[in-house]
C-alpha cells in the first residue's frame, strides 16, 4: 500500500539537489530542527509532536473536555501557525531569510507574533533552501505589467468595493467602508490571520502577487483565501495599489518605560503579587520542570531560571560554568536583568506588538537586527507597565517572600 509519507518522500527524492546544494539543504533541515520551528509550523519532511509541540499543545488544553472541577487552562495565544509546506512559492526567499533571524508583526488582528530566535543569518539562507527544496518547483508567474501609478486610485475603489478590507488592512490606509469587529471575527481564522497587506512589496513578486490577486490556489492549492473574483483589470489595479498607493499615516511609536520612571508603590508586594504576572505566560517557560527543554527547543543556551517559586527566583539563573547570576540585583548603575528584559519588549512592541491600524509604517525588512538580549516574554504582547511596576517595586523592597 502507498502511504502518504511514501508519497511525499517519492517527491521529495524527485526535487532532491545534489552536491553543494544537498549539503545547503541538510543544514538548513539541522537548523529547523535546533530552533523547533515544527513547534508551531507544519514542515514536509517532519512529523509534528502533539506531546512538544506549542499549536497542538494549546489546541488540545483548549479543546479538553472540562470537568467543571478547578480552574481550566487559559490558552489564547498560538493556536494555529502558517503552514510552510509551498511558503516559499509566494514569498520571496530574501524577505524569508531576513523575516526570521528579525521577525515583524505581520498580522495585526492576532497578538502573538514570530518570536525572536537565536538565527544566525547563515542559519536563516540554508533554513529557506530546505523549504524551497521541500515545495518542489513552482508554478509559472511571469510577464506581468510593471506596477504602474495610473491604476492606483482604481485599485484603491476595487480594494473597498470588493471587499478586500474586510479580512486586510493596508497600513493605516482607511476604505470607505468599514467592517465592525464582531463581522470580522465571525469571518473566523481565516480573516484574523490575514496579513497586512502594506508588506506586499517586500514580501511578494509583482508577477506572483498578481497571480495571487487573480485566484490564491494558483499558487497554493491549500490556502484558506478565497478566489476575488476581479477581472484581469481589476486584479491588476489592485496589485498596483498595494506595490504603489499610500498606506496612510504612520502612528507615532510609543514611548518606552524606563527603569528610572518606574514609581515604587507605597503598598508591600510580596511575592505571591508577582508570581500572578509571572503566571500569565513567563512560567510556562521558565519553571524548574521546563526551563531547560524550553529554552534548547528554541535555540537558546537553557539557563535554569526558574519564575514558579520565590526560591528559584532569586537564584537567578546558571551560566555556562555552573555557577549562578542574580537576575534582580543590576551590575553597577544598570537595571536588573529582569527588569530589564521585560523593558526591552517594550521597545521591540513597535515591530511585534502593532494593532490593526495602529501601524508604525516601520519597514518589514532592514539592514541589522536589534542587538542585545530578546524581550520578554517571547513573541508576545509587553508586560505592562503598572504589572512591572509590581515588580520593581517588589525588587526594591527586598524580593520578600
Amino acid at each position: 500500500m502507498v502511504t502518504a509519507a511514501t508519497v511525499l518522500a517519492m517527491a521529495l527524492a524527485m526535487w532532491a539537489p545534489t552536491g553543494a546544494r544537498a549539503q545547503q539543504v541538510e543544514a538548513g533541515r539541522a537548523a529547523i530542527t535546533r530552533y523547533g520551528c515544527v513547534n508551531c509550523h507544519v514542515i514536509p519532511g517532519f512529523q509534528a509532536d502533539a506531546q512538544e509541540g506549542c499549536v497542538a499543545c494549546h489546541q488540545e488544553l483548549l479543546n479538553r473536555p472540562r470537568s467543571g472541577l478547578g480552574a481550566a487552562p487559559r490558552v489564547v495565544h498560538y493556536l494555529q501557525a502558517p503552514d510552510l509546506s509551498r511558503i516559499t512559492h509566494r514569498l520571496r526567499p530574501e524577505y524569508l531569510s531576513r523575516y526570521i533571524v528579525d521577525p515583524h508583526d505581520a498580522r495585526p488582528r492576532i497578538e502573538e507574533t514570530m518570536p525572536r530566535l537565536p538565527v544566525t543569518g547563515e542559519d536563516a539562507q540554508v533554513m529557506v533552501a530546505y523549504l524551497t527544496s521541500v515545495a518542489g518547483r513552482p508554478p509559472a508567474h511571469r510577464g506581468s505589467p510593471a506596477p504602474d501609478p495610473a491604476r492606483v486610485a482604481r485599485g484603491a475603489q476595487v480594494f473597498s468595493s470588493a471587499g478586500c478590507h474586510a479580512c486586510h488592512t493596508f497600513g493605516n490606509h482607511r476604505p470607505s467602508y468599514e467592517m465592525p469587529t464582531a463581522a470580522v471575527l465571525a469571518l473566523g481564522a481565516p480573516a484574523q490571520w490575514a496579513p497586512n497587506l502594506r508588506f506586499v512589496r517586500e514580501r511578494l513578486d509583482p508577477d506572483v502577487a498578481l497571480a495571487w490577486i487573480r485566484n490564491p490556489s494558483s499558487v497554493d492549492p491549500e490556502t484558506s483565501m478565497p478566489t476575488p473574483q476581479l477581472s484581469e483589470n481589476d486584479a491588476l489595479a489592485v496589485r498596483d495599489f498595494l506595490f504603489l498607493g499610500n498606506a496612510g499615516p504612520a502612528v507615532s511609536v510609543a514611548s518606552v518605560p524606563r527603569a528610572s520612571g518606574l514609581v515604587p508603590l507605597e503598598r508591600r508586594v510580596r511575592f505571591a503579587n508577582v508570581r500572578r504576572i509571572f503566571g500569565r505566560s513567563c512560567i510556562h517557560c521558565h519553571a524548574h520542570t521546563t526551563d531547560s527543554a524550553a529554552a534548547t527547543g528554541l535555540g537558546f543556551d537553557p539557563t535554569a531560571l526558574d519564575l514558579s517559586t520565590h526560591q528559584g527566583l532569586v537564584s537567578g539563573t546558571r551560566l555556562p560554568d555552573g555557577t549562578r547570576r542574580s537576575v534582580l540585583v543590576a551590575e553597577g548603575e544598570g537595571t536588573p536583568p529582569l527588569l530589564a528584559r521585560l523593558l526591552r519588549r517594550h521597545a521591540e512592541a513597535s515591530r511585534d506588538a502593532v494593532p490593526e491600524r495602529q501601524d508604525t509604517l516601520i519597514p518589514g525588512v532592514r539592514a541589522q537586527r536589534d542587538q542585545g538580549p530578546v524581550g520578554m516574554p517571547l513573541g508576545l504582547p509587553p508586560v505592562s507597565r503598572a504589572d512591572i511596576t509590581i515588580i520593581a517595586t517588589w525588587i526594591a523592597q527586598g524580593a520578600p517572600p
